[in-house]
């Protein structure tokens, strides 16, 4: 099976959004691809480690303990980690 190219990617993401947009209408898409950027941005300026446990928590689904195990913290500062980045992003969706 071949790997995605980089490509690929993008133009599948064009043919999903151009799907959204007939289903959804143009103006529900641009507020959906608003809250992306400002989720992306949120995400991007947490701190290293912060982001880096939220990143494997939420995208790679990864367990508190996996977490712990792999970056050599305990599970309580996972958990920090975590609610500290939940918060911020809380912000943004108010």
């Amino acid at each position: 099976m071949k790997l995605a190219t980089k490509q690929d990617i993008i133009n599948d993401a064009i043919v999903k959004l151009n799907e959204l947009v007939d289903a959804r209408g143009a103006d529900k898409c641009v507020l959906i691809i608003q809250l992306i950027q400002n989720l992306n941005e949120k995400i991007n300026s947490l701190p290293a480690r912060c982001r880096e446990v939220f990143v494997m928590s939420r995208h790679e689904g990864k367990t508190n303990r996996e977490i712990s195990n792999a970056l050599g913290i305990s599970e309580k500062a996972v958990e920090k980690h975590i609610t500290k980045a939940l918060k911020i992003m809380d912000e943004i969706t108010r």
